[in-house]
């Protein structure tokens, strides 16, 4: 049995990882800024919930030692809308606050650390064809929320010379229950619209093409990261189950809910143009196999909404 710190333990991915290891009979500390309890309720005291900020580590140090943590999973960040009204907080929590994370990781002897990057650390440069990209592509994001990432990328190396083993993954299009903010909570509010009964826009994709992940499959990828072999490389692109047209996802949410006006929303302006990814390279070295087709996913998500009502 793993004693593991989640960090962002009540968000979009951060209950549903929970919640997985739990159930396998794993210690779970989440650690969070401002814990949605709401979104965890259903564990009641299988978990122990610490509100707490990854930008001051002496608390880290503190939770993590007190717990006796052995697995990290890092999944607080400071979010796309957020950190185009505010970059140097971006940079603040997601690449300092990294780097605490790395930090009390190294001096703990903490066997594993897991987090997630982003496909937004990654620009589109002029000669960009729309190939998918590997992990060798290295056009930096000039978004801050972007750019912040792609330093946690950096410094992530960094603690992985010095010893730590520290693996991050760059989620596309993470949905799911959970949360209706940032960029990821533009579609799941769309979703949560067409549900009941509202006519809706579904946010075109940034990449030309969607590549969506459910947080339940995006948690058992991460999980899977984090006490599966160890990994040779320390980088990974999402390997998303398919890549989706925006027709694509109107005619799955037409038929998902029928009789509700759906149409295509232009991108917004805080989230930047991003490359197709290929994620090869993790469905050879971690073999995580999605479960849920985005079908599947948003009629979970549709069921959900509905039984909540208006």
């Amino acid at each position: 049995m793993a004693s593991i710190l989640i960090t962002g333990g009540t968000g979009l991915i951060g209950w549903c990882a929970a919640e997985a290891l739990v159930e396998q009979g794993h210690r779970v500390v989440v650690y969070d800024l401002k814990p949605n309890i709401a979104n965890i309720a259903h564990f009641g005291e299988r978990v122990t919930v610490v509100s707490g900020d990854v930008t001051d580590l002496p608390k880290l140090l503190h939770v993590m030692r007190q717990n006796a943590v052995d697995h990290v999973l890092h999944l607080a960040a400071f979010i796309t809308d957020q950190a185009k009204l505010d970059p140097a907080g971006a940079f603040k929590v997601n690449a300092v606050g990294s780097a605490n994370i790395f930090d009390a990781a190294l001096a703990l002897d903490v066997r594993r650390v897991v987090w997630t990057s982003s496909v937004v650390a990654l620009g589109v440069g002029s000669g960009y064809d729309g190939t998918p990209v590997d992990e060798d592509y290295a056009t930096v994001s000039r978004s801050p929320y972007g750019a912040s990432k792609w330093g946690c990328e950096v410094i992530a190396d960094g603690y992985r010379d010095l010893g730590l083993d520290v693996v991050g993954i760059r989620p596309a299009l993470s949905y799911g229950l959970g949360r209706l903010t940032g960029g990821t909570g533009v579609f799941n509010n769309a979703i949560r619209e067409a549900a009941l009964g509202r006519a809706t826009g579904i946010m075109a994709s940034p990449s030309g093409l969607h590549q969506p992940m459910y947080n339940r499959d995006m948690a058992g990828l991460l999980i899977e990261a984090m006490l599966g072999p160890k990994t040779e490389h320390a980088i990974f692109n999402v390997p998303a189950e398919h890549d989706y047209s925006d027709t694509e996802i109107l005619e799955i949410v037409r038929r998902l809910c029928p009789g509700v006006a759906v149409h295509t929303d232009p991108v917004p302006a805080y989230i930047p143009a991003i490359p197709l990814v290929d994620g090869g390279r993790a469905r050879r070295e971690i073999a995580y196999t999605p479960r849920y087709r985005l079908e599947d996913g948003i009629r979970e998500m549709v069921d959900a909404f509905r039984r909540e009502g208006g």
